[in-house]
């Protein structure tokens, strides 16, 4: 005779519900830095603790899908522009904020002198609160911030 085991679900919540939960910060978190390989296949891996750390320190989901969705085009920007070596992330949060920086050692100059008008800015522009750009030497670096933590 086989065993069957029964699950029940008594309630689920259409989707659409989901979007007002917010993560409730119990401890706060200390400052993040992922040190991957230039490669894309390895941004999920930062996306994952990105969303992680984000709902740790109490940002909202909504906020914490902007931040992912910025991350992936901070990182294919500096693959795009050639980055080389290692990609290093840095995720803090503080004074109500999320703050964000994507560094990398990239060959020739950056920001490039269209960079304002092209369609990777513009979408950074779209999905969170404050973006800068700076590159120093054979270093690219793109910082983004997002406001939002729940109270």
């Amino acid at each position: 005779m086989r065993y069957r085991r029964r699950i029940r679900v008594e309630w689920i919540a259409p989707i659409w519900r989901l979007r007002s939960i917010r993560l409730v910060a119990t401890t706060p978190s200390p400052p993040v830095r992922i040190v991957l390989p230039a490669r894309a296949e390895y941004v999920a891996v930062v996306r994952g603790v990105l969303l992680v750390t984000a709902g740790r320190a109490g940002l909202t989901i909504d906020g914490g899908d902007d931040l992912a969705l910025a991350v992936d085009e901070m990182c294919a920007a500096l693959l795009a522009a050639g980055a080389h070596d290692d990609l290093t992330v840095s995720l803090a949060a503080a004074d109500g904020k999320m703050d964000v920086a994507v560094t990398a050692p990239v060959a020739g100059d950056w920001p490039p002198s269209d960079w304002g008008d092209s369609t990777p800015a513009l979408i950074l522009e779209a999905l969170v609160d404050d973006v800068s750009f700076d590159g120093t030497g054979a270093s690219a670096s793109i910082s983004v911030s997002k406001a939002g933590i729940a109270a």
